[in-house]
């Protein structure tokens, strides 16, 4: 059924933002090429049909109707199946404009309208009809009244698209914003020499805006996957777990956020192992959380070889074979080529795991390489910090490892952020030293723990 008034941006965490926008505003989503705007447009009509029953319309310049279904449908965005029901339609308007056209087709879009009772349209793009007009006053006369007429006296909300060249961030003849409501401007960052999509929003009447560069993805199952920190406050469990390291353990909270960092002499996935092991053989309280779910994620390692050594560890540890492949089926292995990725995408890939595995254990293996190879000062700080707090709400126990020396602390972004960490180090043969560096949560004991390695036979070499 049909919600006068109710209007969705298509996003999930930005319909806080639609709920300040209802039918009847004008909406500009500006950016440079590829950078998602026929997509973002889409994936608000396609949330408006599909959850709302609204009916839309597309209007494009640039795109033929069978191109636009197909590109469309790879992204799981079926709008041919929607038009067979009645809820969308597609003008196809590709001729060579000039401004005596204009009229024409504005009357056209204005039929189209009365004819299919549509409550929400794109024009794909503004453009055209911008370049055409040598009189701006003129055009803005003729913008004012027919989207006056759209929005203010019939309800319609209207979305304009705007293509804007790269490197510049200026919109247009300065007669689009004029008309608008809303303004989102979409963009191609640089980080680490892999791009990035920045969503602005530069202007909502009736919202306090203070949103500036929201990360989103496109992605082939539900078009535009946006990247927004949620505003929400930790609520921390109280119940304390061992994590079991060799012969010795350390305590933390459940949830908590931890970090370790190896001295480089050490080898981080071999530690990993002895954790895991440690992990199977600990106390109750681990025992059972462990149990539900752990994700081992592994940068820059092969996730078939960690595997081979974990199952190896098991059964050296005395672990009958049943047990063992009973117990690797609670092990999720994320064997991630930090090469492959841009920032945003691994960001989308940790959130997507888990949301769908719920663990409640998660090993972060290689977090020096994440941050060499994918890391900035701005991006990267705000994503981890959530993926933190989202973490500690959930009761995900998390380690962090990293190959680095006790200075190295400092350069790590939200390093002040971890709950507790310790540095690891070799001390004479066959041992290894866990030095309490930071612990935020007071509660522990600050000794150093010593693990001898001489009596695990599994691992071929950690240090």
């Amino acid at each position: 059924m049909e919600q006068n008034n109710k209007f969705i941006l298509g996003v999930e965490e930005l319909n806080e933002i639609a709920d300040k926008i209802d039918l009847g505003y004008v909406i500009l989503i500006a950016g440079n090429p590829g950078t998602g705007k026929t997509i973002g447009a889409s994936k608000i009509l396609y949330e408006n049909m599909t959850k709302l029953g609204i009916k839309t319309i597309y209007v494009s310049f640039v795109e033929t109707k069978s191109e636009y279904y197909k590109n469309l449908k790879r992204l799981g965005l079926d709008m041919e199946e929607l038009e067979k029901k009645g809820l969308f339609t597609y003008l196809e308007e590709i001729t060579f404009l000039n401004k005596d056209l204009i009229p024409d087709i504005l009357n056209q879009i204005l039929n189209t309208v009365e004819q299919t009772g549509a409550k929400i349209i794109v024009i794909d793009s503004i453009s055209p009809l911008l370049q055409v007009t040598e009189n701006i006053i003129s055009l803005r006369e003729i913008l004012h009244n027919f989207f006056y007429r759209l929005s203010k006296i019939k309800g319609i909300t209207t979305i304009l698209i705007q293509e804007v060249p790269y490197g510049n961030e200026n919109i247009g003849f300065g007669v689009e914003e004029f008309l608008v409501d809303a303004v989102i401007f979409l963009k191609t960052v640089q980080i680490k020499g892999r791009s990035i999509r920045i969503m602005e929003i530069k202007k909502a009447r009736g919202s306090d805006v203070s949103l500036v560069s929201i990360p989103f993805i496109i992605r082939k199952d539900k078009g535009i996957s946006v990247l927004y920190p949620k505003n929400v406050k930790e609520k921390r469990s109280n119940k304390l777990i061992n994590v079991v390291v060799g012969n010795n353990s350390f305590t933390v909270l459940l949830g908590s956020q931890n970090l370790i960092i190896a001295n480089p002499k050490i080898d981080i996935q071999a530690l990993a192992s002895l954790i895991i092991v440690g992990a199977v053989a600990g106390t109750p309280n681990l025992l059972e959380n462990i149990r539900r779910k752990t994700i081992i994620r592994m940068m820059s390692y092969t996730a078939e070889e960690f595997s081979s050594q974990i199952k190896n560890c098991l059964l050296n540890a005395g672990i009958d074979k049943n047990k063992v492949d009973e117990l690797l089926k609670s092990y999720i292995i994320d064997g991630i080529d930090v090469n492959k990725y841009s920032l945003t995408e691994y960001f989308d890939h940790v959130k997507e795991i888990e949301e769908m595995e719920k663990p409640a254990f998660v090993l972060n293996i290689g977090l020096d390489a994440l941050i060499q190879l994918l890391a900035d000062n701005e991006i990267y700080p705000r994503l981890e910090l959530d993926t933190m707090i989202r973490r500690i709400n959930n009761n995900i126990t998390t380690l962090y490892l990293m190959n680095g020396n006790i200075k190295d602390y400092y350069s790590i972004p939200l390093g002040e952020e971890y709950d507790n960490v310790w540095y690891f180090y070799p001390y004479k043969e066959n041992r290894l030293i866990i030095k309490p560096f930071r612990l935020k949560m007071k509660i522990f004991a600050s000794e150093k723990y010593t693990i001898n390695l001489s009596s695990i036979k599994c691992l071929s070499r950690i240090i």
